[in-house]
């Protein structure tokens, strides 16, 4: 008969104690979710190097400017978002020669370009690498000296980029990034239709940082 009680008490208690757990599990809320790390609307500067060749001459030189874009991240870890940017550019070449005893100059050069592009990207908690690829432009200068005189002529390429970066944050709204970009842009025909310069194709390292409005 002790046993019984004993055995009886010790049930009792126990229940009690599952009891009290199990509405205690029932009163606290559950954890939310983290909140995703690279979504939102961003605003940043980028500084880089580019090398460009049209009918065999190549130019190169340096370039800035800002971009805009914004990224969704969604499905856990993939990043989708779009960007544009605009860089003014001294991306340049010039050959001298004489003619006729006269000195004489031939200039190329690209003083502007920018890009509108769909991005999509992985992210390893604050990091992450992607790929992107859009719609692309850039102004590019002719110009020509004989003597004291001299002419130009300013025209604006349009192609296609494609490329891929990789992206830190840095802090928990600002990221850093380092990416390259392949250009291609169509022929167009200067002074005229009297020379015309062949497609350009552009090679571009460019390293930037953002701030992401939360």
């Amino acid at each position: 008969m002790r046993l019984t009680r004993l055995g009886a008490a010790v049930l009792l208690l126990v229940g009690s104690i599952f009891g009290l757990h199990a509405a205690d599990m029932r009163t606290q809320p559950a954890a939310a979710p983290p909140a995703p790390l690279w979504s939102g609307l961003y605003l940043g500067l980028h500084a880089g190097y580019a090398s460009a060749q049209a009918s065999g001459t190549t130019f190169d030189g340096l370039l800035g400017g800002f971009q805009i874009g914004y990224n969704a991240q969604v499905a856990g870890n993939l990043i989708l978002g779009v960007e544009a940017d605009l860089s003014g550019a001294d991306i340049s070449r010039t050959d001298g020669g004489t003619l006729f005893g006269i000195a004489t100059s031939a200039t190329t050069r690209t003083y502007a370009l920018g890009t509108a592009r769909a991005r999509a990207g992985f992210a390893f908690g604050q990091f992450m690498i992607y790929g992107t690829g859009g719609f692309a432009w850039a102004v590019n200068e002719l110009k020509g000296t004989l003597g004291g005189l001299s002419m130009s002529d300013a025209r604006t390429h349009t192609g296609y980029t494609v490329g891929a970066g990789m992206e830190w944050m840095i802090a928990p709204a600002w990221t850093a990034r380092a990416e390259y970009l392949y250009a291609h842009f169509g022929s167009r025909t200067y002074f005229g239709g009297a020379v015309a310069s062949g497609d350009v194709d552009a090679n571009i390292v460019r390293f930037g940082v953002n701030y992401l409005f939360r």
